[in-house]
Parts: structure tokens; sequence; C-alpha cells
């Protein structure tokens, strides 16, 4: 018994580092970030289910980058229409707000 609940407390230790890991890597890509201007390519912003995420393809340098989001900020786009996005050149990420 004690076995399986030492591997559960590794597996959650592993998955708040990998979390915090993620998250820092996010906020420095931002912080990175130069703003640029890129063209939707792709939209689908209709949900079906609560859950799901409305989903922008933008092109940026001859490179397709996805962008989720709201149903609602969704519709402020439309396809093959520029737009200004911020670029980190050191993550290779595109993101709608610094």
């Amino acid at each position: 018994m004690k076995a399986i609940y030492i591997l559960l407390l590794l597996a959650a230790l592993a998955g708040i580092y990998w979390f915090i890991k993620v998250d820092t890597k996010d906020n420095k890509a931002r912080k990175d970030a130069t703003s640029v201007t890129a063209i939707v390519t792709k939209l689908r912003c209709n949900q079906r289910l609560k859950a799901d995420k409305s989903l922008i393809v933008v092109t940026y340098q001859s490179k397709e980058y996805s962008i989720y989001l709201s149903e609602k900020k969704c519709f402020q786009f439309a396809e093959n229409q520029e737009i200004s996005v911020f670029y980190s050149k050191a993550y290779n990420r595109v993101f709608l707000e610094k």
C-alpha cells in the first residue's frame, strides 16, 4: 500500500513541476515577443460543446500558427484579414495578447 501512495505522490510532484516549467516558458516567450502582422488563414469559431475552444490559424513568414481563444473573440476576425500579433523568435510562438 505504501508503494502506491509513494507512486501517486511522485506523479503529483512531477505534474506540478511540469506545469511550473511550462508556465515559466510561456511567460518568457510573452516577454520576448514583438508586434508583427500576420494573415488569418483559417477560422473555426462555432463551438459544439462547452469545453471547446475556437481556433484561428495565422500565417507569418510562411509558417502557420494555431491560436485557441473564446468564441466571442473569434467572431471579431475574418479569413484573409491582416491582424497584429506578438511573435517570439526565441520560442517560435505567436500570441494575440502580450
